[in-house]
């Protein structure tokens, strides 16, 4: 027996550990991902919001924040074009930074968002949509009305 052939089997057995260890750690790390993933997904919050009042609070947060990101998140069939939102943001800041936003239900299926001044009174509003018992801005259906 030649020395090469000795030495075959004992290399085999240092190999294997080695391909055991890469292989357990390859499956933990991607067990990890698909966890972190699936809480990721879990925690993200939905579209929207659930009452008008919530979705009131969000935006008038949006608006102080001038936040195209967090306001996008609030409606219907948000444009890709983030430049529509920012003037969306510029026509419902109708007292600058101390417009308030209240939200007003109409019925189960309707509403708007209210728009007032520091003083009071109403400078604009915003139509609301449900959907899948969720409120969401709806600006596309009509403009947002300024001072009458």
């Amino acid at each position: 027996m030649s020395s090469a052939e000795v030495s075959s089997p004992a290399s085999s057995r240092r190999r294997m550990p080695r391909f055991r260890a890469t292989t357990t750690v390859l499956f933990l790390a991607l067990a990890g991902w698909l966890v972190m993933t699936a809480v990721l997904i879990y925690r993200t919050p939905d579209d929207g919001e659930r009452t008008t009042a919530e979705l009131a609070t969000k935006f008038e947060a949006a608006l102080r924040a001038n936040s195209v990101d967090q306001a996008k998140r609030l409606i219907a069939a948000p444009p890709d074009d983030d430049e529509a939102v920012s003037s969306l943001l510029a026509a419902a800041r109708c007292d600058g930074p101390s417009t308030r936003v209240h939200g007003v239900d109409r019925d189960p299926r309707s509403g708007y968002l209210a728009l007032t001044d520091r003083a009071g009174g109403s400078c604009g509003r915003i139509p609301v949509a449900r959907h899948e018992q969720r409120s969401f801005i709806d600006p596309w259906a009509e403009p947002v009305h300024g001072k009458s």
